[in-house]
């Protein structure tokens, strides 16, 4: 069995990964929004940058409350994606492929976020930290709000015949999930 003082570790060690990961997503977001083509989808962008700047600070918090305990940073896990996004966003692409390789490159982003914040919770309840927990929930579900808020843009405005039309049927074929069915 593994000891409280190592849950917390590891618990510790993934709050110090999805800081990283959150605070990423900051710092590439005001370009994301300069770049994109669709009102609507900057739109977007400014939206989650404003929720992002909070969970970045709801995590800092958190972070304060395990750090005396455990210490540490990042471990770069993160590095390679946020260099592979960075690079696809950058080169040249008409406006309308741009605006889909962002959507497709914040959607990545998001997804290791939500794997972040749902494996958070998990180790939060696995050590009985229910004062965590809850904020952990409440940004996951931002996140995920965002996530469909992007994936409904694509459908609906910046790519409604293109590639990212077929998501939603292609994640009931793989049996994914009802969340698809809004959009």
């Amino acid at each position: 069995m593994i000891s409280l003082v190592s849950m917390r570790d590891l618990q510790a060690e993934q709050l110090r990964e999805l800081y990283d990961c959150e605070s990423r997503i900051t710092r590439m977001l005001p370009d994301m929004i300069k770049l994109a083509w669709h009102d609507s989808l900057a739109d977007a962008f400014r939206s989650h940058l404003s929720e992002v700047r909070l969970h970045v600070a709801r995590l800092a918090g958190l972070l304060e409350s395990l750090e005396p305990a455990t210490g540490g940073t990042p471990t770069g896990a993160f590095d390679g994606l946020v260099g592979e996004i960075s690079g696809s966003f950058w080169s040249e692409k008409p406006d309308e492929v741009l605006d889909v390789a962002l959507i497709i490159d914040l959607r990545r982003l998001l997804a290791v976020a939500i794997a972040g914040y749902t494996t958070l919770i998990a180790l939060a309840e696995a050590t009985g930290d229910l004062a965590m927990a809850g904020p952990l929930r409440q940004m996951l579900e931002e996140v995920v709000i965002a996530e469909h808020r992007l994936v409904r843009l694509a459908r609906h405005e910046v790519n409604p015949d293109g590639a990212l039309a077929g998501i939603p049927e292609e994640a009931r074929r793989l049996g994914i999930g009802t969340q698809w069915t809004d959009f």
